[in-house]
């Protein structure tokens, strides 16, 4: 309620966001949900939240979701030296990393009903 995210939103946010993990051994859509779960869990138990602003603690949920949508399934290292199209966008700085944020942005900001920060 603090934030003001309509719910239909949120669910918007998120379903594209699951749309955009591909079908990956590991860096899927199950992986994200539990890091996620695993990251609440490791605030509510160490009971950090008492500790964070909210605004820091939504950051933290949404990061989680989004970490590795539209993962390639392979790491940096090898996105350099193959000099993959995400590797010359970031100028071998970190690209999955840029990558993930980037879209998570334009997730939110390439659709006014995907748009968590409005």
């Amino acid at each position: 309620q603090e934030f003001n995210i309509d719910l239909n939103v949120l669910f918007s946010y998120f379903a594209v966001v699951k749309s955009g993990y591909r079908d990956q051994p590991y860096h899927n859509f199950c992986h994200a949900l539990s890091v996620l779960h695993y990251a609440y869990r490791y605030m509510k138990v160490m009971d950090v939240q008492q500790n964070m602003a909210n605004s820091d603690l939504l950051a933290l949920m949404v990061s989680c979701l989004v970490h590795d949508v539209d993962h390639t399934g392979r790491n940096n290292a090898f996105e350099s030296m193959t000099r993959s199209e995400l590797a010359i966008r970031y100028n071998d700085s970190s690209p999955l990393e840029n990558h993930h944020c980037a879209q998570a942005f334009s997730i939110a900001l390439g659709d006014p009903d995907c748009n968590i920060f409005k």
